[in-house]
């Protein structure tokens, strides 16, 4: 416990204002050792003292910007200090029988401290992006994302840093990366690669092993990415009539709103079709609800079980029907859903999209309210002409 004395001195040390009187305190302040009771007090280093320290951590002392606090204990009759000092990245307290024993060990633990830094400095790119991957990112994101995240790293950022110091990388090594990406065409891979590193580069500084993120001088200009292409009720009446064998998964997919990456988790439960949302971050899990719209119900009939083939596979039959991508089915029937004029609310639902914070704590939609509405998806389509299988 502190005395009433040296209390009085802490707070008037912490509000003085003149300098002088602030050294007066820290001296009266610094141990005297024939003191028989238990306090605590400022550690006061020598100069001679604050030479024998590594030279970063002996500037600080000699400009008081790191305090060293001591304190004498007595266990069963033995005495003791602890010198202890938590601030600007020092975190260290030993002890010593003596004060002089506790101010060596100390000034030992200085150098151990600055070893381990330097040691943590060291770290390779690779080797803490990937430990920052497992620990941090794989919590955050869903699995395909995590696998997307190892990929691209080890593609394009792994070969040219990936075995470089994290205090050593410049803003030209990633300069570089970025432009190598852009010159090709890729600029998707950029925004991706440009944020992986930034994540990892916070991480690093977070840990203390970097003081500034190379990427703050970095010039990239976020890629202007292309949004889906809904089909013409034209082509949608050639989709509903061609004799591919994959029709009926592309006019579930079509009819539905699914992602691509959706596809496999579908199964049905009466007259809802229930699948899971993949854009759900943190690791949650959760499903959205459709209604089998009139739309479908013809094709799909009484089937309960869904066996889609790859994401490739229907890319590549689809792209030789027509000159649209997977996400265009569900684009499609985003469109389709406000020219039929649904809900807005069970469009964002179905299309596994947020409400909003108020929307997601308070809006309980019901699977009547969502058959409903999507009694609404029902429109005419132009007689198509029967296109091939692809």
């Amino acid at each position: 416990m502190l005395d009433n004395e040296l209390v009085v001195k802490l707070i008037t040390l912490a509000t003085a204002a003149n300098a002088a009187e602030r050294e007066r305190l820290l001296n009266e302040l610094t141990v005297k050792e024939d003191r028989e009771d238990v306090w605590v007090k400022f550690l006061k280093f020598t100069k001679k003292e604050i030479l024998r320290m590594p030279q970063e951590f002996g500037n600080l002392f000699s400009i008081n910007d790191l305090r060293t606090h001591i304190r004498k204990r007595i266990r069963g009759g033995c005495v003791d200090y602890e010198a202890r000092c938590r601030m600007k990245g020092v975190d260290i307290s030993v002890s010593g029988k003596t004060v002089e024993e506790a101010k060596n060990r100390f000034i030992r633990k200085l150098f151990d401290l600055r070893e381990e830094q330097e040691r943590q400095k060291a770290r390779l790119y690779e080797d803490f992006c990937l430990e920052y991957f497992e620990k941090f990112r794989k919590r955050k994101v869903t699995e395909k994302t995590y696998k997307n995240d190892l990929c691209r790293s080890n593609r394009y950022i792994f070969p040219a840093i990936g075995d470089k110091r994290l205090d050593r990388i410049t803003p030209t090594d990633c300069q570089s990366i970025l432009d190598m990406l852009s010159e090709r065409g890729m600029g998707k891979s950029a925004d991706e690669v440009y944020s992986l590193m930034n994540q990892v580069f916070k991480g690093a500084i977070a840990h203390g092993l970097i003081e500034r993120n190379p990427l703050a001088v970095v010039v990239h200009l976020q890629h202007e990415r292309e949004h889906g292409v809904a089909l013409t009720k034209k082509e949608e009446a050639q989709l509903v009539s061609c004799t591919s064998p994959f029709r009926l998964y592309f006019l579930i997919a079509l009819y539905t709103g699914l992602r691509p990456c959706e596809y496999n988790t579908l199964r049905r439960e009466g007259d809802m079709l229930i699948a899971q949302n993949k854009k759900r971050k943190n690791g949650k899990i959760a499903y959205k609800r459709i209604p089998i719209c009139p739309m479908l119900a013809p094709h799909l009939k009484d089937l309960t079980e869904f066996s889609f083939p790859s994401e490739k596979t229907l890319f590549n039959h689809l792209h030789k029907l027509f000159d649209h991508r997977l996400y265009d089915l569900r684009t499609t029937f985003h469109t389709r859903c406000v020219e039929c004029h649904i809900d807005e609310n069970a469009r964002k639902l179905m299309m596994g999209h947020s409400l909003g914070v108020l929307g997601n704590t308070y809006t309980d939609v019901s699977d009547s309210f969502l058959k409903e509405e999507m009694k609404k998806f029902i429109y005419p389509l132009p007689k198509g002409e029967e296109t091939g299988n692809g």
